[in-house]
């Protein structure tokens, strides 16, 4: 089999007409590197209370403003959520922090507490003032 010059030219051509690819551009203004320190010469505060895991205060408070015999305590701060428990009106109960959840009674905090080792939540509006988000602080 013989090929003509003027079709080994005809089939290369296009391939040659191929640009061969460009290297990127180095960019402007490069990201600076921060500069690594010596982890021995930098001591690095690593105690609970400088990384913020101070343990929580314990609360106690009272519920109140209800006109039923006890108030819910539920899975999530949310007035649908399910019923972990029941806590009678009067009674005192350890609370450790707020969540934001849905409103009652224009109060949007919920009061976390353990019921039989698990979480739950009473919304703001019947825990005494002892239970104030200042005291308890966020979740």
């Amino acid at each position: 089999m013989k090929f003509q010059p003027a079709t080994v030219l005809t089939l290369l051509l296009p391939a040659l007409a191929i640009p061969a690819p460009a290297p990127e551009p180095e960019p402007e203004n490069p990201i600076p590197i921060p500069e690594l320190t010596d982890s021995k010469s930098e001591a690095q505060d690593i105690r609970p209370a400088a990384l913020g895991l101070e343990k929580r205060a314990t609360v106690s408070c009272k519920i109140v403003n209800t006109d039923s015999a006890s108030v819910n305590c539920r899975y999530k701060p949310s007035l649908t959520s399910s019923v972990i428990a029941r806590l009678p009106k009067g009674s005192t109960h350890s609370f450790y922090c707020y969540k934001k959840g849905d409103c009652y009674n224009s109060n949007c905090t919920w009061d976390q507490m353990f019921y039989k080792e698990q979480i739950c939540y009473v919304n703001g509006y019947y825990t005494d003032s002892k239970c104030s988000a200042n005291v308890l602080g966020l979740c």
